[in-house]
């Protein structure tokens, strides 16, 4: 199995979606063309990779090479990165990160505490202007 092969393809609207073999899973993430593009110059050495958060559920992940080694959430470079929020996949699918497949919810991060009044209603305007 190659590391990160691309697979380009249109979407049912006609719009270019590429798609990224994972190196440790036998499973293609989905988006588009443009949101690959920025990912890609953000972080161009970076590899795409599954990890499981515990409870069963897989994610999409760039794991940055360098003396940081970070691994970052390819979901949240894709819809923005919001304090205190979480991104969730509209049809479940944490494989199709087209953006119109992802949308932020409050109280992301494990927190306990749900935002309210200003807090949610900014998250909310932001989102709206997405």
């Amino acid at each position: 199995m190659k590391y990160n092969e691309l697979t380009f393809t249109s979407d049912p609207d006609g719009r270019r979606v590429v798609g990224v073999l994972l190196s440790n899973r036998a499973e293609t993430a989905w988006l588009y063309v443009e949101d690959y593009a920025n990912v890609l110059k953000a972080y161009p050495h970076a590899v795409w990779g599954v990890v499981n958060n515990g409870t069963g559920r897989s994610y999409v992940r760039v794991k940055v090479p360098g003396r940081a080694r970070r691994n970052l959430t390819v979901a949240r470079l894709i819809a923005g990165d919001f304090s205190r929020t979480a991104v969730q996949f509209k049809d479940g699918n944490s494989f199709n990160l087209r953006n119109t497949n992802l949308m932020h919810v409050p109280g992301g991060g494990k927190c306990r505490k749900r935002l309210k009044g200003r807090a949610a209603l900014r998250i909310s305007s932001e989102m709206a202007r997405v």
